[in-house]
């Protein structure tokens, strides 16, 4: 967001204006201009967002405008913080951990069903060895 320090006017994008400069053909010169004054003297801001619901935040507030959407900020987060963690604790996930440390260590690249089907081969193996 741009303000004008001018009028005061808040814009998206400046307003390009070419200075022709009594030259018929180009190269023309490019100014950039507020949209409603017309004057160049303008700044970039940047606009603020609350954290948690999205409104526009004025003044001094950083990142959140009110202490009940930094409450159900901080709420949000240890919900999602917890589902990560059931999520890293899952079957799968542990099952995914051990496929990446084995084609780590021994520089394969098996698959989810590669794996579990060389899994279940060797125990077959051992099953039968221990059985002789």
């Amino acid at each position: 967001m741009y303000i004008c320090l001018e009028c005061g006017y808040r814009f998206e994008y400046p307003l390009q204006l070419k200075e022709k400069h009594d030259f018929s053909n180009p190269p023309y010169e490019k100014i950039w201009v507020c949209p409603r004054c017309q004057s160049g003297n303008f700044e970039k801001r940047e606009i603020k967002y609350c954290r948690a619901c999205g409104a526009r935040l004025s003044g001094d507030k950083t990142d959140y405008c009110t202490e009940a959407c930094k409450n159900n900020a901080k709420k949000l987060w240890r919900k999602e913080i917890a589902r990560k963690k059931r999520l890293s604790d899952s079957d799968i996930f542990r099952i995914v951990r051990e496929i990446d440390s084995y084609n780590h260590n021994n520089k394969r690249k098996l698959s989810y069903g590669q794996y579990v089907a060389l899994k279940s081969a060797k125990k077959r193996k051992g099953g039968k060895k221990n059985e002789s």
